[in-house]
């Protein structure tokens, strides 16, 4: 019996809003908040 899997529920995206926010913390030298807390 061959393994079937589910297809996918999310959309084809190329970039998420934690890549753009990720990208703008980055540019603008700032804490990186869009991804959970700083490690201090």
């Amino acid at each position: 019996m061959a393994l079937r899997l589910p297809g996918s529920k999310l959309p084809d995206v190329k970039t998420t809003i934690f890549t753009e926010m990720s990208l703008l913390a980055q540019k603008e030298s700032a804490v990186n908040l869009s991804q959970g807390f700083p490690d201090y």
